[in-house]
C-alpha cells in the first residue's frame, strides 16, 4: 500500500513538473511574439548558444569517461597478458640453458592457468577465448598443430590490446622464444613432406 502510494506521489510531481514547464514555454512563446524582431532573433541565437554549449559540454563530459573507461579495461587487459608471457618465458627457460629464469615447477604452472582461465573470461575478446580453447585442444594432442595454436593465441592477445598484426610472418611470435627458430621451420617443412606422402 505503501509503495503504491509512493509511486502515485511520484507521478503526482512529474506531472506538476511537466505542467509548469509548459505554461513557462507557452508565456515564453507569447513574449518573443510579442517583442520586436531583433529581440526575439537576440534571444534566439542566445538560447541556441547555450543549448550547443551545454550539449556539446555534455558530449565531451561522455566521451571522456567512456576513453577513461576503455583506458582502465586496456590496462588490466595488459597485466593479464603481460602475466601469461612471464609463464611463457619461464616455461622456455626449461629447455633453454642461455636463458636464466626460475624454471616453473608443475603446481605453479595448473594454478596459474587457472586464474588465467579466471581472467580471460572477465577481461579476455572473444578471439583470445576461441584461441585459448583450441591452444588446450592442441596441447592435448601435441603435435605441431600446438605451435599455431600457440601463434593463434599470440596474435590474439596483441590484437585484443590495440597492436596490429600486419607484416607478422606465420610463427613469428613463437619463433621468438626459441634457441635455433630455423629448427621450427625444419619441423614444420618435414611434417608437411609426409602429409603430402600419406596423400599421394
Amino acid at each position: 500500500m505503501r509503495k503504491h502510494i509512493s509511486t502515485v506521489f511520484a507521478a503526482s510531481i512529474v506531472l506538476v513538473v511537466l505542467a509548469g514547464l509548459w505554461v513557462g514555454l507557452r508565456q515564453f512563446v507569447a513574449l518573443l511574439s510579442a517583442a520586436s524582431p531583433e529581440v526575439a532573433a537576440s534571444i534566439t541565437g542566445g538560447m541556441f548558444t547555450a543549448f550547443v554549449a551545454i550539449a556539446a559540454a555534455t558530449l565531451a563530459h561522455r566521451s571522456a569517461r567512456i576513453r577513461a573507461s576503455e583506458d582502465a579495461h586496456r590496462a588490466k587487459k595488459v597485466e593479464v597478458y603481460h602475466g601469461f608471457l612471464e609463464v611463457v618465458a619461464r616455461l622456455m627457460a626449461n629447455a633453454n640453458p642461455s636463458v636464466h629464469l626460475k624454471p616453473l615447477k608443475e603446481p605453479e604452472l595448473v594454478k596459474f592457468l587457472v586464474k588465467f582461465k579466471s581472467d580471460i573470461m572477465l577481461w579476455g575478446s572473444p578471439d583470445v577465448l576461441n584461441a585459448m580453447r583450441e591452444f588446450n585442444v592442441q596441447a592435448q594432442v601435441g603435435d605441431l598443430k600446438m605451435f599455431k595454436a600457440v601463434d593463434s593465441l599470440y596474435r590474439a592477445i596483441r590484437s585484443d590490446i590495440g597492436l596490429s598484426n600486419r607484416g607478422l610472418e606465420p610463427y613469428t611470435l613463437v619463433k621468438m622464444y626459441l634457441k635455433d627458430p630455423s629448427e621450427l621451420d625444419a619441423m614444420i617443412t618435414a611434417n608437411s613432406s609426409v602429409k603430402r606422402t600419406l596423400a599421394s
